[in-house]
């Protein structure tokens, strides 16, 4: 087994490094022609695209591995893409109502702003939904062509809106432009036939009850998850000004493409593998352990690196404005670190069907986050706590995550 894991692992690897590259060349492009407050102006924008992709799909996408090969996972898929349709368009309209009634002040935002955000939300979580069937199904040389094709896209389209202005709106525009390019071509590589209009309804309810435990329990604990990563960008912005969230969001993003690079394919993989030894044994704790031995030694040298080169790379790379990236790189290398152990092997609460203790733990992550973005009256002392808050989490969510992959004892003996 363990051999075919990291074969499948480097086969995902090694068509990932090209997409992840794209985003690093893009981030050199991008950090020369914009400058820190334009930067962080479109990273919060981000922020918030990011948050609501995750209540678009009610996390209905995680059950993709779980399910068995076949037309019941590719329907599935398929309404999967009806619900982020039905449910991006009431967020829409709400949005729209709120703002009309003045609940949502035209200084924070106005309609051409969060109909942005919902598109490229809804744009985002069809990719995502896409990317996950195309991992679900063990056809890992699609599921790079879709990623490859959605960095690129991104990229090039934000380029050429940076011809017209170098305003956060020029980002904005080419990422959604970008987004819906990337599904022409998902469906050309992996044509994906979309339900019958009759009998959508009931079909919608009955996928909707067969897999209620994960927007009961996975949706809430992935939403908090994900206002908890985005949460930085919001106060730090809102605390010291765009152009500290400009800085951060740079420096984060050049952070996590190494990190996400190998993370996201051992994910990638590690789904399939464990849902199946589950489904087998009634436990994964051999998969577990195997990858988790790897990951921490890569994590320890990519900290290690970190702390050498992080100053000296980013001045390099980027230019002198962008030196404090920099340090925001090595004051936020632990959590890097330990996310990078923990992210890939959470998906073992939903393989057990423990999202529960993932939603718990979720909440508490909220509070030690939000209440380490405020202990602190400065920008170093305020960053230095959220790295110290957010790592001491990961190491409890490493061990909870361990707990799970042992299963239940009626598990193992049914």
């Amino acid at each position: 087994m363990q051999g075919r894991f990291w074969t499948n692992v480097a086969g995902v690897l090694s068509g990932t490094a090209v997409a992840q590259a794209i985003p690093i060349l893009g981030a050199l492009i991008l950090a020369r022609l914009f400058l820190p407050d334009a930067f962080g102006g479109y990273s919060v924008w981000l922020g918030f695209v990011l948050i609501l992709t995750v209540l678009l799909t009610l996390r209905l996408e995680m059950a993709l591995p779980v399910m068995d090969d076949g037309p019941k996972r590719e329907e599935a898929a398929a309404l999967i893409f009806v619900t982020i349709l039905s449910v991006g368009i009431g967020v829409l309209l709400v949005s729209l109502l709120l703002w009309g009634l003045g609940v949502i002040s035209s200084e924070f935002a106005g309609p051409w702003l969060l109909a942005a955000i919902v598109l490229a939300a809804m744009l985002t979580a069809a990719s995502e939904t896409w990317q996950g069937l195309a991992a679900a199904d063990g056809t890992y040389r699609i599921l790079v062509k879709i990623r490859i094709g959605r960095a690129a896209s991104i990229l090039v389209c934000q380029i050429v809106a940076a011809l017209t202005s170098r305003e956060p709106e020029a980002l904005i525009l080419g990422h959604i432009v970008g987004l819906g390019l990337t599904l022409f071509f998902a469906q050309w590589v992996r044509p994906l036939p979309f339900p019958a209009v009759t009998g959508l309804r009931y079909k919608l309810r009955k996928f909707w009850r067969s897999y209620s435990r994960f927007p009961t329990f996975a949706l809430p604990a992935d939403l908090i998850s994900s206002i908890s990563a985005q949460m930085p960008l919001f106060i730090l912005s809102a605390r010291f000004g765009a152009e500290v969230a400009g800085i951060f969001a740079l420096s984060m993003r050049v952070l996590l493409t190494p990190v996400g690079l190998l993370g996201r394919s051992v994910l990638d993989v590690f789904r399939r593998y464990s849902a199946d030894a589950f489904r087998t044994r009634g436990e994964c704790t051999a998969e577990y352990r195997s990858t988790i031995k790897v990951l921490f030694l890569i994590s320890i040298s990519l900290a290690a690196g970190t702390f050498l080169f992080a100053e000296y790379l980013f001045v390099f790379a980027f230019g002198e404005a962008w030196r404090q990236a920099g340090t925001y790189a090595i004051w936020l290398a632990p959590v890097v670190a330990l996310g990078f152990m923990a992210s890939p092997l959470s998906y073992v609460f939903y393989v057990v069907g423990r999202q529960n203790i993932d939603l718990m733990w979720q909440v508490g992550l909220f509070l030690v986050v939000l209440t380490a973005l405020f202990i602190s009256q400065d920008v170093k002392g305020t960053i230095l706590a959220y790295s110290f808050g957010y790592s001491l989490m990961y190491i409890i969510y490493i061990f909870l995550s361990y707990s799970a992959s042992k299963g239940r004892v009626d598990d193992r003996h049914s």
